[in-house]
């Protein structure tokens, strides 16, 4: 005899896999679609919520499952920007680049050599998956050397 349960491990799995587990299951189902960013035909919510009681013994569930498209962002961290833009290109994602000065003592002036490490930092983080043409910020610093100036009255 089947469980009185909403069957788990719903969430996450590809419609026809998903169906296959309701059917096992003896429980009478419906597909909801939405346009949201998760990966194309996959289950993003179910009705009654995994695990809970059916209502009344009546074995029904809804699984509501996306039709719209995502990306993975990849990892660009260690590329220089133009490599981490091409990786971004090919996953329809678009790419940010920040500079920045090092951290260094509050008083120091910095001078730039004109040259930038490769990228260190990303948001978002690789793995993540998100709608395509997102932008990805990468982070690199600027090279350069410290010159700290001080007079008698403090930092210039």
């Amino acid at each position: 005899m089947a469980q009185d349960t909403m069957p788990t491990g719903l969430i996450g799995k590809n419609r026809d896999d998903a169906i296959q587990i309701l059917v096992d299951n003896s429980v009478e189902y419906q597909v909801l679609y939405r346009n949201t960013c998760n990966h194309h035909m996959t289950v993003i919510e179910t009705d009654p919520k995994e695990g809970a009681t059916f209502a009344g013994g009546f074995r029904f569930a809804t699984i509501t499952v996306t039709t719209g498209s995502a990306e993975t962002v990849p990892n660009i961290v260690g590329l220089d920007p133009g490599a981490a833009q091409r990786t971004l290109n090919n996953k329809n994602l678009k790419f940010k680049l920040e500079n920045r000065i090092p951290d260094g003592h509050w008083c120091s002036i910095w001078q730039h050599d004109g040259s930038y490490t490769d990228i260190y930092l990303q948001s978002p983080p690789a793995g993540r998956v998100v709608c395509p043409e997102s932008v990805v910020t990468a982070t690199r610093d600027e090279r350069g050397r410290r010159i700290s100036q001080m007079t008698p009255r403090g930092c210039l």
